[in-house]
């Protein structure tokens, strides 16, 4: 059951992280999107590890693409 609620802990710090960066707080919500990908690469959640990644340097090129 604890890797469950790491789990869900994470992915909420994550989704946190991108409302925050959507709604103009960058710094803090890369901070937080950051933190969690940390989490699952501490945990070595390799899958969920390639999934935010992927997603965090996507939403990064965008919104420097469009600067």
């Amino acid at each position: 059951m604890k890797v469950k609620a790491y789990y869900e802990k994470t992915v909420f710090l994550y989704v946190q992280g991108y409302l925050e960066f959507k709604e103009n707080d960058i710094e803090m919500g890369k901070e937080k999107m950051q933190q969690a990908i940390k989490v699952f690469k501490i945990l070595d959640e390799k899958a969920m590890l390639q999934y935010y990644t992927d997603h965090y340097h996507k939403l990064i090129y965008n919104v420097s693409k469009s600067v």
